[in-house]
C-alpha cells in the first residue's frame, strides 16, 4: 500500500509541474516595474518614447515618488510591482499598482484641471510605463471607483506596456478612489520534460509497481 501511496504522489507532483505557470499579472516574474506620472494640461496625449525619464511626448509634470528601501524618497528607479507612490505635490494623489489593479486616491479638494471650471485642458490626468515581461490586454475602471474620478470619455487608452488615463476636470472628494482593472496575458509556458527524463521517471514508477508485486507474491506464500 506504500508503493501504492508512492506511485500516486510522484504522479501527482508531475503532473502539477506539468500545469505550473510563472506568475501572470502586472507583478509577472517578480522583477516588472512601473513609473507612475502625472500631467497638468498637456498639449496633447502623452506617447510613450523613451524607457528613460521623462519617458513620454510631451513629458509629465511630475514622475511619482516612492520611498526605497533605505528610507529614501526617490522616483528612480521605477520601483518593483507591488508599487506604492506617495502623495505627490502636483497630482495630490497616492497612487498603489498591484498584480491586477491600480488605484489612484485623491487627496486634495481640487479639481484635476490646469484652469478654472469648466476644464479645458488636452490631457490631465495619469500615466504608467511598465518594465520587463509586461503584456497589457485589457483596462477597465472598476465598478468600486468613485464615479466623480473617471476617466472622461475616450480618456483611457492603453498598450502592452503603458496606461493613459484622462481625468481632465473631475472634482473628487477628498479620499475618492480611481481603480483601475488590468488583464494581461503572456503566462510563461510550462517546460517541457525531456523524452529521456521522462522514460527513466516512468521506468522508475515501474519497478516500485513491480516491487509491490513481488512482495505481495511473497507474502502470500508464505501465508499459504
Amino acid at each position: 500500500m506504500r508503493f501504492q501511496w508512492l506511485i500516486g504522489a510522484a504522479i501527482l507532483a508531475l503532473l502539477l509541474q506539468a500545469n505550473s505557470a510563472a506568475q501572470a499579472g502586472l507583478i509577472g516574474n517578480g522583477n516588472n516595474s512601473v513609473a507612475a506620472l502625472f500631467y497638468l494640461g498637456a498639449s496633447a496625449v502623452p506617447v510613450v518614447t523613451s524607457s528613460t525619464a521623462p519617458y513620454t511626448t510631451p513629458p509629465p509634470s511630475e514622475i511619482e515618488d516612492y520611498v526605497n528601501s533605505m528610507g529614501m524618497t526617490t522616483n528612480t528607479p521605477p520601483p518593483t510591482i507591488p508599487a506604492s507612490f506617495i502623495e505627490g505635490a502636483i497630482s495630490g494623489s497616492t497612487i498603489g499598482v498591484g498584480d491586477t489593479q491600480i488605484t489612484i486616491t485623491n487627496k486634495l479638494a481640487l479639481p484635476f484641471c490646469s484652469t478654472s471650471l469648466p476644464c479645458t485642458d488636452v490631457f490631465t490626468g495619469f500615466g504608467f510605463v511598465f518594465f520587463g515581461n509586461v503584456d497589457i490586454t485589457g483596462v477597465t475602471v472598476d465598478s468600486a471607483s468613485d464615479p466623480a474620478f473617471s476617466p472622461i470619455a475616450g480618456g483611457l487608452t492603453f498598450g502592452a506596456t503603458d496606461i493613459f488615463v484622462n481625468v481632465a476636470g473631475d472634482n473628487p472628494a477628498v479620499g475618492g478612489e480611481l481603480i483601475l482593472d488590468v488583464a494581461t496575458s503572456g503566462v510563461t509556458p510550462p517546460p517541457v520534460p525531456e523524452p529521456r527524463s521522462l522514460a527513466l521517471f516512468v521506468t522508475g514508477l515501474l519497478g516500485l509497481l513491480a516491487i509491490e508485486r513481488r512482495a505481495k507474491r511473497s507474502s502470500g506464500a508464505t501465508n499459504g
